[in-house]
């Protein structure tokens, strides 16, 4: 019976981000109120298919997804090979030299990973970018070239 009481006194107060008073709880119970969930987790769970390799740290950043690291450019390079085509990527490799650049394709979304040596860590750089579903419906293979267009 005094569950039945209590369960509903502190569902209300976690509902609301307020704290109980003390009185009201069992000792030992916390009254720290419920933190609301934070948007860059969110923004971070929709490119949960950009994979990272171990050991590569975030770096902080305004735009594009920055890590750090200690692998060298070409096991990064095998890496994104391998896992971006087990996530239904499309790969295009434009790797020269000390410098890797993937542009990887899906339907609706774009990715370029830019892959450099910097200092004594290699630095990956992820752009994304989702790809308007109307302009590619509007494209057609087959069309025609404009009169006077370069052939």
């Amino acid at each position: 019976m005094y569950f039945r009481l209590l369960f509903p006194l502190l569902f209300l107060s976690a509902c609301t981000g307020k704290e109980v008073p003390q009185a009201a709880l069992p000792q030992g119970v916390p009254t720290r109120p419920v933190q609301p969930i934070v948007m860059p987790v969110l923004h971070e769970a929709k490119h949960a298919d950009l994979p990272v390799p171990v050991g590569f740290s975030p770096q902080p950043s305004a735009g594009p997804f920055r890590y750090a690291g200690s692998l060298s450019i070409e096991q990064v390079r095998d890496f994104y090979h391998k896992q971006m085509e087990r996530l239904g990527w499309v790969l295009e490799d434009y790797s020269i030299g000390d410098e890797g650049l993937l542009v990887c394709r899906k339907p609706a979304r774009t990715c370029v990973i830019s892959i450099r040596t910097l200092g004594t860590g290699t630095h990956i750089v992820l752009f994304t970018e989702q790809v308007n579903a109307e302009t590619i419906s509007e494209l057609d293979i087959n069309e025609k070239p404009l009169p006077g267009a370069l052939e």
